[in-house]
């Protein structure tokens, strides 16, 4: 980016604040609400600067701290009626990258309602007032170099819309194996908006601006994708199409429709290329590296599979910037199992970098991926049909599959449970190092990572062991740590590991029944 200051404008309740801040600290940079900082300044309130000094003065207040702001750089986020100064404006507009957050008045006024009486341009008539500063200001905010209509949206995805169009944010990353590649950076979509595109309902609501591709078809949101229903509907979608078997297909989304659309790419007509386009963080580290493909069948998971490279994956990092908490989270449990099987310094790293990959800083968040994938692509590639040292990459999924069928946790809930069983197991078999179980559980906590089961249904997580995929004649490789980065597969006979589960200090439930402690609290949930 050649401008180092980025400028965010609209209506109040638009949201300015909490998006800038966001975007703030994936790139890295200062943040400036120039409301707040008038306030330090002049040690009064925004309204009482109004009350007391009149509208008058706070703009000449208000053009000084804007003109600093964006001299000193960084994202900034400028009250509702900077744009209206002409210096203000002049600034704004040829020495930042400005961004205009465009809400609708209905839902300016929904947000409003309650704390309308405290910015002193919305008392009296909420909606009236809105309107008119509205057609008083709609020219000027539509100066802005870029316009987002935020109706619909949260502030993370607004702030990945926003992160999306900026250019040299970060550098592209090139990563080549054996097995197939991937691309860090910003997706090149002329390269592929001539294939048919499999979205979700989800994403097409977020980045439906970026799809441009004649043929789309939209699966519903998750695991559903992967129902075999659902599969069925893709595959004489494609037919409509007149696809064939020389042609290619595109994912664009999470980790289940990946696995759904590469599990079709695997079967359509004895197969055909697929690109996959990763837009959560779990697929970008896991779920679309390596070449697994599958689908459900009702409720047991990844039962009918194939395996199945794609032809490259490209990743945008800014991606991740659009989930919530939660989902992006459990794609940071993912890295951790990587790291805990195959890279003590991707372990370390994690370690000492936490918050800021918490907070996504992309520079930071970037290294986690390539690193990810780079083990992830070293392992597979040595054996891609998951007959030997592939193994190592199910650390922590043996249980956690079966208590994510049984329970319906997130993915990376339920693998966080999974592994924090195994070291805890390896050290009461006397194989894993003490203190490594500490160390997982207090980075797996300070991402709200349930650690710990109070109680659970034995019978229920055996039969849903019993359905898993790698068991063979009855037993099990399951995967150990004897230290970070030096795994051990250790076959089990299921009721051998149904015993361990049976010696935690659990409270047994009945069918049905499941109780997980996350850092916040205990959870009960049950099974239907």
């Amino acid at each position: 980016m050649e401008r180092k200051a980025i400028t965010i404008i609209g209506l109040s309740g638009s949201g300015k604040s909490t998006i800038g801040e966001l975007l703030a600290e994936a790139l890295g940079w200062p943040f400036t609400d120039t409301d707040k900082e008038i306030e330090r300044e002049t040690g009064m309130s925004v309204p009482e600067i109004f009350d007391k000094l009149g509208e008058r003065t706070f703009r000449e207040i208000e053009r000084k701290v804007v003109l600093r702001s964006i001299d000193r750089g960084g994202v900034i986020s400028l009250g509702g009626g900077a744009i209206l100064d002409p210096e203000s404006r002049e600034a704004i507009l040829s020495k930042s990258l400005s961004f205009y957050i465009r809400v609708s008045i209905d839902e300016l006024e929904r947000r409003l309602r309650v704390c309308a009486q405290d910015r002193p341009l919305l008392r009296g008539n909420l909606r009236e007032r809105l309107m008119n500063l509205y057609e008083a200001r709609k020219e000027l905010y539509e100066m802005a170099h870029h316009i987002i209509d935020g109706d619909g949206l949260s502030p993370r995805e607004i702030c990945a819309l926003m992160a999306m169009r900026l250019n040299g944010a970060f550098e592209e990353i090139e990563l080549h194996s054996s097995l197939h590649s991937a691309q860090i950076g910003k997706v090149k979509w002329e390269g592929i908006r001539d294939f048919p595109l499999i979205t979700t309902r989800k994403v097409r609501d977020i980045y439906g601006v970026l799809i441009e591709n004649e043929r789309v078809e939209v699966l519903p949101d998750g695991e559903e994708a992967k129902d075999i229903k659902v599969v069925e509907r893709l595959y004489r979608r494609l037919i409509d199409w007149g696809v064939e078997r020389k042609d290619c297909i595109v994912s664009f989304g999470g980790g289940a429709l990946s696995d759904a659309v590469g599990f079709v790419s695997a079967t359509f007509k004895r197969g055909c290329d697929f690109v996959s386009v990763p837009t959560t963080l779990l697929a970008q580290v896991d779920a679309s590296i390596g070449g697994k493909t599958a689908i459900n069948l009702g409720e047991i998971k990844n039962v009918i599979g194939a395996f199945k490279v794609p032809k490259i994956v490209l990743i945008d990092p800014v991606f991740t910037l659009s989930q919530e908490p939660r989902d992006y989270n459990e794609g940071l449990v993912e890295a951790i199992k990587i790291a805990l099987v195959a890279s003590p310094p991707l372990f370390s790293f994690i370690e000492e970098k936490l918050d800021q990959i918490r907070r996504r800083n992309l520079k930071t968040l970037i290294e986690v991926i390539r690193m990810a994938i780079e083990l992830k692509l070293s392992i597979a590639s040595k054996d891609l049909f998951d007959k030997g040292i592939r193994h190592i990459l199910n650390f922590g999924h043996t249980l956690g599959h079966a208590i994510e069928s049984a329970y319906g946790l997130k993915h990376g809930e339920a693998v966080s449970l999974g592994m924090v069983f195994a070291l805890k197991l390896g050290e009461r078999l006397g194989i894993s190092r003490k203190g490594v179980s500490e160390r997982v559980v207090k980075m797996l906590e300070s991402l709200s990572m349930p650690t710990e089961l109070r109680s659970i249904d034995l019978g229920e997580i055996g039969v849903k062991m019993a359905q898993d995929k790698k068991i063979r004649g009855g037993k099990v490789n399951f995967v150990l740590v004897k230290d970070i980065g030096e795994p051990i597969i250790a076959p089990m006979d299921l009721s051998q590991l149904s015993s361990y589960l049976a010696e935690l200090p659990l409270r047994k439930e009945p069918r049905g029944l499941i109780s997980v402690a996350y850092p916040e609290g205990e959870v009960f949930q049950e099974w239907r």
